[in-house]
């Protein structure tokens, strides 16, 4: 029998606890914190004081059952096609959903445990179908996730769960406790970032066969990922990679192997024989690559695993805390847990450290930078990188200088622009400032025939003043426009979108 932590002696209890109020019960611990040992132990210690009590253990894959049923010091049984059993008759039941929902009479079951609560919904498809067959029995839900996609909690007046956890536990604090491996996070440059801009979205991510197709319009960047994650991974054991279909995933697959890489595939439209077989050579032989496409992003138990690659751009939280929790476990000799960020992800979405489950539908501010001399993130309140110990540069409010972040400009300002966060030493050539030369402004005629003030701004070339950068004024005249215009002497530019200069910033002369 496992020896439980004490923070999953206190989470029964609190379990318990809240059974005398409600009968539905949730759970919040972080992936990898051991929530199969959590209520695997709650059911035997039931079932030793009352053993007429009868529990089902609920799970929607087939990987879970064998990984729940080890779990468990005494005899069980299960109820799933996939599996291969089909018995509802012992007082402990572990079944799948699928297999469930088609079951016509029903046995007695006082308890349900419901694992990854957050993919197995009871009020929708058909999670309500096998709840409203059991005659309303209390339910204890597990999740390292307990929000949507979008970051909504999955419990609320509107929901199955109707309060908020009754134990929760950070996944900061348990890496502090040196439960859980620490996580260490990079990114990547902008000739290996994926054009999403264009990619169709639905209600929680990005709609998949379009993000495919962005994908493979830039294949050239996949080969560079593909070499950058074998270039940051030299020193790892074994690596995941994260792919956005089956299709992607072979692809990734094929490079790997052209680089001499050992590599396996895993994917739903493989047998199970074969998945076994992948599984088995990546956990136990040389293999060090595992490309999959979702089937490792919930319950893969594999500590040895210290580095996964996301190759999959994505807007879930759900889904990029679920893949993060992969390289969570402890292992002997495992430092932390490397996540390659290959999808923009953790600029949009944050440090998995700080997702957490809002009622707002308010963007909150991302607290993380990154450093573009060794691409890591690092909290925004760094003055340098903690891992390759570059300071980060931003520019001065003022006068448009850059300076070390945390220090007061030469110009004695202290305040700085926050669009710029993000700048190391190597300060981008796309921020640029110019002295200008000369100035015109002049009346501008639209394609929709509308007119307006134009101005454009030169700098001295060779033997000519080059046109820098244009300004169009909305909602003045021309006249107004030449009365309240004053000339700057310097003007900081940087590149657009779509490859033009625009004006981030001037410098009038004192």
């Amino acid at each position: 029998m496992f020896e439980l932590r004490h923070y999953q002696k206190s989470a029964i209890r609190a379990i318990f606890r809240e059974l005398h109020t409600t009968n539905n019960v949730l759970v919040d611990a972080p992936v990898a914190s051991g929530k199969t040992v959590m209520f695997t132990r709650l059911v035997e210690m039931v079932q030793k004081e009352k053993p007429n009590v009868r529990f089902l253990v609920l799970v929607n894959k087939n990987v879970l059952i064998d990984q729940t049923r080890k779990k468990f010091s005494v005899p069980v049984s299960v109820y799933s096609a996939g599996y291969g059993e089909k018995d509802l008759t012992h007082p402990i039941v572990i079944a799948s959903v699928q297999s469930l929902a088609n079951v016509e009479n029903m046995p007695r079951f006082d308890a349900v445990c419901v694992d990854e609560v957050h993919q197995l919904r009871l009020d929708k498809g058909l999670g309500k179908k096998v709840y409203d067959k059991l005659f309303a029995p209390k339910v204890i839900g597990f999740t390292g996730t307990p929000f949507y996609p979008c970051g909504r909690p999955i419990w609320g007046f509107d929901e199955f769960f109707k309060r908020p956890p009754c134990y929760s536990l950070k996944m900061k604090d348990m890496v502090a406790s040196g439960y859980l491996a620490p996580l260490k996070l990079a990114g990547q440059n902008d000739e290996q970032a994926i054009d999403v801009s264009n990619v169709k979205k639905n209600k929680h991510d990005y709609v998949i066969l379009d993000l495919e197709r962005a994908i493979f319009k830039s294949s050239d960047k996949v080969r560079l990922q593909v070499k950058d994650i074998i270039k940051r991974t030299l020193a790892r054991k074994k690596v995941a990679v994260l792919c956005v279909s089956i299709r992607h995933a072979q692809y990734v697959n094929d490079l790997l192997k052209k680089e001499n890489q050992k590599s396996v595939i895993l994917h739903s439209k493989m047998r199970q024989e074969h998945q076994d077989k992948n599984k088995n050579e990546f956990m136990n032989g040389d293999v060090k690559f595992l490309i999959s496409v979702l089937i490792i992003s919930t319950g893969f138990d594999f500590p040895m695993m210290d580095a996964i690659a996301i190759c999959r751009p994505t807007r879930s939280k759900v889904l990029f805390v679920q893949a993060v929790g992969r390289v969570l476990r402890t292992y002997p000799g495992k430092e932390n847990g490397l996540v390659l960020d290959y999808g923009n992800i953790v600029p949009h979405l944050g440090h998995p450290y700080e997702i957490r489950a809002s009622h707002t539908t308010i963007k909150q501010k991302i607290s993380i930078k990154m450093c573009i001399s060794c691409m890591n993130y690092a909290p925004c309140s760094s003055a340098t990188c903690p891992e390759c110990g570059t300071p980060f540069m931003v520019m001065c409010s003022s006068c448009f200088e850059m300076k070390k972040y945390g220090e007061r400009c030469t110009c004695g300002s202290t305040r700085h622009r926050d669009d710029y966060k993000n700048l190391t030493a190597e300060i981008s050539k796309q921020f640029e400032k110019h002295y200008i030369e000369d100035v015109k402004i002049y009346e501008y005629t639209a394609k929709s025939g509308r007119k307006m003030p134009r101005i454009d701004y030169y700098v001295k070339c060779v033997g000519f003043n080059r046109l820098l950068v244009s300004e169009f004024i909305f909602n003045q005249t021309l006249e107004q426009t030449k009365q309240r215009f004053k000339r700057p002497k310097f003007v900081t530019t940087r590149k657009n979108s779509k490859g033009y200069n625009e004006i981030v910033g001037k410098q009038y002369s004192t």
